[in-house]
């Protein structure tokens, strides 16, 4: 205080302002790149979002929430929670378009940065949150996922809120309170039969594994037994409702297809087994099968990039060093457990592992941490690592819009590299000195997610003009006034287009000689051939009046065969 003028709280005040504009700048960050391009500007793409848009049109042009279906046929591989949320902000809005489709998919992404951000602060302070909330934000296969409808984002949400809840109870004054335990075992048990509804039973296998092997580990069965129990229980009650609404919509079959064929069917090789009782869009026993026992170790590598180097060296610092604390011992638990426990499951895919990019990101945040209890010669290693990771994303994003332009064979917008350029100036002169410095990172993953948002902007109507099949079906719909839809698509990824499309359920042939009769018929029909089949097709078309019509733009998934 100043005698003269009295407080002077000036001091305070502007870096509490400075603060809270570093805050703005960060989240806004995230924001635009989740929000703010690639959810809206274009159109539905395959190879997971014609499914959803199948689904998500058919429960709004046909009621039924409870099952979801294509064309009628129920689509059993996924629960409802991803439909309906897509179909509920779709009634909310007045439309449904592939922005809508997305939109869940950009909310549970934002939503998982928010829940890793709050464990990283609870544990390293909020400058380490925010690095692995940005990290994981500009990470590629989860801006991939999170821009795509698809029910993945909301099972790694799910993946994610569990994984939060555990590490709240493995805080030193959390776990000296017997009720704040209790209080978030009920909590993660709960997640754990909600998420459910996101896809099947895949969190719980995600999940548990590590977690029951920290507590046999640390003595508490005890506790293991009780959150299992509390799983199971309201795991029941929770799904009581949907059972019973499947077994009004489809009996018995219905149960089975979801409890059996998507549980067993998938955890299991059954395919010789199961084999006859895969639908036409249901192949839980033959879908996704591999063999080899180290399919996820090459996906340990891919799943973080482009900071792949950065979690590598965090790994390396937080094996070599003592766990010191309960949730660290139960990171590293966890990056053994959740691997070994998706090996054992016959369908693999890379995606089932990025719920691990919550501990790799985590022991990068320990790791940025520990910076400055380190010796001189692991700084300037560090330093190096931060360095190098930093330069690769820039050159990444530097790159991309040259290599578009060459593999796209377009004239893709080469502007966004001028932006890049300038804000890889603006770290190199403001971070010149001090690079290691966390404050360096949350610079750079902010104009990472910049960069990515300027690509994203120029490339998406390039690739929209390739991958939507909007076109194609408006070049068909005046063919089709008057006249009956059949196909023989019977999957879900072409079959879902016509329903989104066109609104309108499709007539299921059983072959091209049943589609050949229906041309022969008096009925004025129009038959959509997959593109790939119609050349086989063609003998049989020869002594039948049609004409055919193909797509003049776009992607053409079909080709339309009329008949006079």
């Amino acid at each position: 205080m100043n005698p003269a003028t009295g407080p002077t709280p000036a001091r305070s005040a502007p870096g509490t302002a400075g603060r809270w504009g570093r805050r703005a700048v960060l989240l806004s960050a995230v924001l635009v790149l989740y929000l703010g391009v690639g959810v809206f500007d274009h159109d539905v793409w395959s190879p997971t979002e014609p499914t959803v848009a199948g689904v998500v049109s058919e429960m709004s042009d046909q009621g039924g929430l409870a099952v979801p279906r294509i064309n009628g046929l129920p689509y059993l591989e996924k629960p409802p929670l991803y439909y309906g949320s897509a179909w509920l902000i779709g009634r909310l809005a007045g439309r449904l378009d592939g922005g809508i489709l997305r939109l869940p998919s950009a909310l549970f992404g934002v939503a998982t940065f928010a829940l890793l951000g709050w464990t990283a602060r609870r544990l390293y302070g909020e400058a380490v949150a925010w690095v692995c909330a940005l990290l994981a934000a500009t990470c590629f296969s989860l801006v991939e996922v999170f821009h795509r409808a698809c029910t993945d984002s909301a099972a790694l949400f799910f993946a994610f809120l569990c994984f939060t809840v555990f590490a709240e109870s493995l805080r030193p004054r959390a776990e000296a309170a017997a009720r704040q335990v209790l209080r978030c075992d009920v909590l993660l048990a709960l997640a754990l039969a909600l998420s459910f509804y996101a896809k099947n039973f895949y969190t719980l296998l995600v999940v548990l594994p590590p977690i029951a092997a920290y507590l046999v580990l640390r003595g508490r069965v005890r506790r293991l037994a009780v959150l299992l129990l509390l799983s199971a229980g309201l795991l029941a009650l929770v799904l009581a409702p949907w059972c019973w609404a499947l077994y009004r919509e489809g009996g018995w079959p219905y149960l089975r297809t979801v409890f059996l064929d998507n549980t067993l069917g998938r955890f299991l090789d059954l395919r010789e087994w199961g084999r006859a009782l895969d639908t036409p869009i249901s192949n839980a026993y033959t879908a996704e099968k591999q063999s080899s026992p180290f399919f996820y170790l090459s996906a340990m590598a891919y799943l973080p990039f482009p900071w792949t180097p950065l979690v590598v060296a965090a790994l390396v610092h937080s094996l070599a060093t003592k766990a010191g604390s309960e949730l660290r011992l139960f990171l590293k638990i966890a990056l053994v457990a959740i691997p070994t426990a998706l090996t054992l499951s016959a369908s693999k895919v890379d995606l089932y592992l990025a719920p691990v990019l919550w501990v790799a990101f985590l022991m990068t945040g320990g790791w940025l941490h520990d910076l400055d209890r380190l010796g001189p010669a692991a700084r300037r290693l560090d330093r190096v690592v931060i360095t190098a990771n930093v330069m690769l994303v820039g050159l990444i994003l530097l790159a991309a819009p040259l290599v578009a332009r060459h593999v796209l064979g377009s004239a893709a917008p080469l502007w966004p590299i001028l932006p890049v350029m300038a804000m890889i100036a603006f770290l190199a002169l403001r971070f010149r000195r001090q690079p290691i410095e966390g404050s360096f990172l949350r610079a750079s993953c902010a104009c990472a997610a910049a960069g990515y948002a300027l690509n994203v902007l120029t490339l998406v109507p390039v690739l929209d003009q390739e991958r939507s099949c909007r076109a194609f079906f408006e070049d068909i719909r005046p063919e089709l006034e008057g006249r009956e839809v059949c196909t023989l698509s019977k999957d879900d990824l072409r079959l879902p287009l016509i329903e989104y499309y066109l609104r309108r359920r499709a007539v299921l042939l059983d072959g091209e000689a049943d589609a050949v009769e229906r041309l022969r018929g008096p009925a004025r029909v129009g038959v959509l051939l997959p593109a790939s089949a119609y050349p086989a097709a063609r003998p049989l078309l020869a002594d039948v009046p049609h004409r055919v019509i193909r797509g003049t733009r776009g992607k053409q998934p079909f080709v339309l065969v009329v008949n006079p």
